[in-house]
């Protein structure tokens, strides 16, 4: 699925995160919310992190939150929030 109006907002910074994984390819319908080269956008302990899209054919928006550490860590790790968010 295509969505428009993509963000990641570390709410915990009250910054924008441009979230990507450089020169992976990823399956249709799924979307990057933060890989290891945005591990300077978090805190070691983890911050909250509001993700939204809008489907393009319906307007419905949807937001997950999730919590994501990184800092001094050699990798972003995700520390809660959904595995999946779908559109209904």
């Amino acid at each position: 699925m295509v969505i428009q109006d993509y963000t990641v907002f570390n709410v915990s910074s009250n910054k924008l995160i441009f979230s990507g994984a450089p020169n992976v390819d990823l399956v249709p319908g799924y979307y990057v919310v933060a890989s290891d080269s945005n591990i300077k956008d978090f805190s070691s302990n983890g911050d909250n992190i509001k993700v939204s899209a809008t489907d393009p054919a319906t307007g419905q928006i949807k937001t997950a939150d999730f919590k994501i550490s990184g800092g001094c860590n050699c990798h972003v790790e995700k520390v809660s929030g959904p595995d999946t968010v779908a559109f209904d």
